[in-house]
Order: C-alpha cells, then structure tokens, then sequence
C-alpha cells in the first residue's frame, strides 16, 4: 500500500512540475519572434489605369510563423490608402480594413522613439493587416502625397506584432524596415 501512495505521490508531483513548467513557458516564450518575418517595401509611381493615384506602395511579407500584426507605413504625406480589388486577380492579398489599433500605439511610440522619428502625427498611421497564417504575401496599397519625393529617403514601414501569454501578459513587439523608394 505504501509504494501505491509513493507512486501517486511522485506521479503527482511529476504532474504538477510539468504543468508549472507550461505555465511559465507559456508566458514567457514569444511564438513568433523578429527573425520569422521577412518584410520588403517598395514605392513606386503608379502604373494601375484603375486607380487614380500618384503612388503604389508594394509589400512582400513571409512569415515563418503565425502572427497577428499590422503594418504601419511611414511616408511623408501619405493621404489615404486604397487598394484595387482587381490586384487580387495577380496574386495580391485584398485587406479589408486600414486602421490604428490603439494597443498598437504604445509600441510604435517606442519604435519612433528609439529610431529618431518622432515627427509623425498619430493621424497619419494607417495599419495594413495581412492573414494571421504563415506563409507569403504580397499586396499594393495606392496613395498620394502632398510631400516632395525628396523627403521620402527617411520611408520607413513598421511592423508591430501582437501577442498574448497564456496569463494575459503582452508578448507583443515592432520591427522597423526602410522602403524603397523607386520612381
């Protein structure tokens, strides 16, 4: 009877030392880190008959993992960004909503901040989504701007990524990459 309770206990204890041990992974262990995001940006003059702006901005995005994120273009004078549902025809993601989420705003202040571009007025973010599932994706964003093309050398597109532990605490980080300007 005595080794029946020895067992159980140690068991037990085996249990609860896996379970703490989760608990504490789960909370501190990002899923997706800076590394399993590859992000390019380019602008260029736009060439879309469809689409009565000056500018496109393409993105590619891999991602080694899931994520739930959104991506932030940073671009002098960027007023209004559309997209053309006809892209998705050549293989272009089609987002269907531009916004700034507001737990995302912390964090670009500290990207901003660490990176010297504090200059940027909160109203002139506008996230683009991508799916949440890995893989690769491209879309074109269409802009235009009441800005020179020679202010553009500091373009930057700022990638915030959002996580929860398991415990509600916030994994969550940014990654900042230049665009390419190209016209």
């Amino acid at each position: 009877m005595n080794n029946k309770k020895a067992v159980l206990a140690v068991l037990a204890l085996i249990l609860i030392l896996a379970a703490g041990f989760y608990a504490y992974e789960s909370t501190t262990t990002v899923r997706t880190v800076p590394d399993d995001i590859k992000l390019e940006a380019t602008v260029m003059a736009n060439t879309n008959p469809n689409m009565d702006y000056d500018y496109m901005l393409e993105i590619s995005l891999t991602q080694d993992n899931d994520s739930a994120h959104l991506m932030y273009p940073i671009i002098s004078g960027i007023n209004r960004l559309s997209y053309d549902a006809k892209d998705e025809e050549l293989g272009y993601f089609l987002p269907t909503n531009i916004a700034l989420v507001d737990k995302d705003e912390p964090r670009m202040m500290d990207a901003l901040t660490t990176h010297n571009l504090l200059y940027w007025e909160k109203d002139t973010f506008y996230g683009i989504w991508a799916p949440v599932q890995k893989g690769t994706y491209k879309l074109r964003a269409y802009f235009n701007s009441d800005q020179k093309i020679e202010q553009w050398e500091d373009a930057k597109l700022l990638y915030v990524h959002s996580e929860e532990g398991w415990v509600g605490n916030d994994m969550s980080w940014s990654k900042l990459i230049d665009v390419r300007v190209h016209l």
